[in-house]
């Protein structure tokens, strides 16, 4: 009986042990060793492994220096914890543990180890500025990788000033937060084979920022072998909050040191005294306005050797596949964070004629007084005057079209163009568990949601009509991961787009429908309107300054959109007789 009783005890205790193994799942990385960990997502097991570094922390000397890969590790990782999200300002994301050393990423792998499985890497968004790619305790990945068994990679990058400070040296040469996406990218690379995927098979996606950033890769010639397929959701290169002009960057970042007491003349002595300040004294001191985030993307000639406008034209080859789309309502979120203009989350946030002028004075201060009367007029709906609503949904629709919707579509427009694969969407769901109010409706982000499968968890109170849609759109979605095709085999619900009939899918809670020619007008008014008249006034103005002697304007046009000049002729006649 003794003999049978230890028996029990070792054969109990060999299956604790063979329980908490199959729990820790293991892979073996050229770095060394990772463990991870096993979640629960609806009845399916998917492995997570949480945290695992792609490059050294960047800080003292590291600090606004491009990445450096990680030393190997010795014994074994334990990948089961979200990272840290990078140094931020607390603002809209509030994450709750933030640090300098965040270069990390998360990888979802599928209940059934794929063989050669398709990767979905995110690139999260947050104007440059906040953000984080961890997306709640158990992170974003866990139902795409659950339901449409593809292999979700996340990644943290640096933010702010801290990834984006540019003054044109090896010390500080800018864009150091898309090298860490880069560096991200590579790691995939290296090492997804060992999670079961493709390195081969890679799309890139993001929204806002992490769209434009998805955008940059596409344009930049040392990005060009990490990925296959790309989609941008409502964020594109060609956005005016997504690249800083070289020499504002280089002005901001004096400004910057200057408030930390960083005055040295010789950008190496400057940069050095930045390093000993604290991250939060950096992010505190970093200017922001109505959709300018301050320190963004620059052209720093090397992985952006161009304006993007200029390498659309050339950058990627037409191999890549390109799914790119917005929501109905991009502008909401922006302007109900703008109390000084008179807007508010909580109220109907009627605004007055010249509430809505300053909202556009704000948006475009290089205006002149004729180009800001022609987006005002632009963007009335004479028809509603009457409409207390009516000054605040024409800044909602001016602030979409142009921060979102019309960059986004001229950066397909600009893919079809050199012979490209595109398909569009537009998201057009006002997303039941968001705050109110209501006339935010189908805000900027809110397709995420849908992307990555929220509603089918059961404790998040989604409705069963979102279950399906989001469905629907988390097949769309890892199908084109994995042909390149948003369809199901033998269909064609969603038509690519191309530039004769400009065709795009609608998606909401109704049958997936298809439409034509999103926002023709108001993209054609900043395309090939607005900014000759600007020009054009701008010199009327000047000569009328020097003719009465006052100060000359200084024509200075926010970053300019992908663009086919089309009005010059028209324009040039009518001043030409003023």
């Amino acid at each position: 009986m003794a003999g049978n009783g230890t028996t029990c005890v070792v054969l109990s205790l060999l299956a604790t042990v063979l329980s908490v193994c199959s729990l820790e799942p293991l892979v073996d990385l050229p770095a060394g060793p990772v463990r991870g960990t096993v979640l629960d997502v609806s009845g399916t097991q998917v492995n997570a492994y949480l945290g695992i570094p792609y490059a050294k922390p960047p800080v003292g000397e590291l600090r606004f220096k491009p990445p450096v890969p990680p030393d190997p590790w010795q014994g074994v990782y334990n990948a089961t914890e979200m990272p840290r999200s990078c140094y931020q300002k607390l603002g809209l994301y509030n994450p709750t543990d933030r640090s300098e050393d965040c270069l990390y990423v998360n990888v979802w792998q599928p209940p059934s180890r794929p063989h050669y499985g398709a990767v979905m890497v995110w690139i999260h968004g947050g104007g440059f500025v906040e953000g984080s790619g961890t997306g709640g305790d158990r992170g974003v990945g866990r139902f795409l990788a659950a339901t449409e068994h593809v292999i979700v990679v996340s990644m943290n990058y640096r933010l702010g000033a801290l990834g984006f400070l540019a003054l044109g040296t090896d010390d500080a040469p800018g864009n150091m937060g898309l090298l860490d996406q880069q560096l991200a990218l590579q790691w995939v690379q290296d090492n997804i084979e060992r999670f079961g995927g493709n390195p081969d098979r890679v799309t890139i996606f993001g929204n806002s920022a992490g769209g434009a950033s998805a955008h940059f890769h596409l344009l930049s010639p040392s990005s060009s072998s990490l990925y296959q397929r790309a989609i941008l959701q409502s964020g594109a290169a060609f956005c005016n909050w997504a690249l800083t002009p070289r020499d504002v960057a280089m002005a901001r970042g004096r400004a910057l040191g200057s408030a930390l007491g960083c005055r040295q003349p010789e950008v190496q002595d400057m940069v050095a005294c930045l390093q000993s300040r604290s991250a939060e004294d950096i992010v505190n001191n970093q200017p922001q306005a109505l959709l300018d985030f301050g320190f963004t993307p620059v052209v720093d000639g090397n992985f952006l050797p161009s304006h993007p406008s200029d390498m659309a034209e050339e950058r990627p080859p037409p191999t890549v596949d390109v799914m790119a789309g917005f929501t109905t309502n991009e502008g909401s979120l922006f302007i109900a964070r703008e109390t000084s203009l008179g807007f508010n989350r909580s109220t109907d946030s009627f605004i007055n004629k010249n509430q809505y002028i300053k909202t556009i004075q704000a948006l475009l201060p290089t205006l002149n007084e004729f180009g800001t009367d022609a987006v005002a007029f632009e963007y009335t709906d004479w028809r509603g005057l009457d409409n207390p609503a009516v000054y605040r949904d024409a800044a909602e629709n001016m602030v979409g079209d142009y921060s979102f919707k019309c960059p986004v579509i001229e950066a397909s427009l600009a893919r079809a163009r050199v012979g490209g694969k595109v398909y569009m969407y537009q998201f057009n769901h006002v997303v039941s568990t968001l705050p109110p109010p209501p006339w935010t409706g189908a805000q900027h982000t809110s397709e995420i949601a849908m992307v990555f499968g929220l509603p089918l968890d059961s404790s998040q109170n989604y409705t069963p009509d979102e279950d399906r849609l989001s469905r629907t759109m988390m097949r769309f979605w890892t199908n084109f991961a994995k042909t390149g095709d948003p369809n199901d085999p033998g269909t064609e619900t969603w038509p690519p787009y191309n530039q004769t009939d400009q065709s795009y899918i609608v998606l909401d809670t109704q049958p997936v429908r298809v439409a034509q020619w999103p926002r023709t007008r108001p993209c054609a008014f900043w395309r090939e309107y607005l900014w000759q008249l600007q020009e054009q006034t701008d010199v009327l103005l000047h000569n009328q300054a020097a003719a009465t002697g006052g100060q000359p304007r200084t024509a200075h046009l926010p970053t300019r959109l992908y663009v086919h000049v089309g009005l010059g002729f028209l324009l040039k006649l009518l001043f030409q007789h003023c």
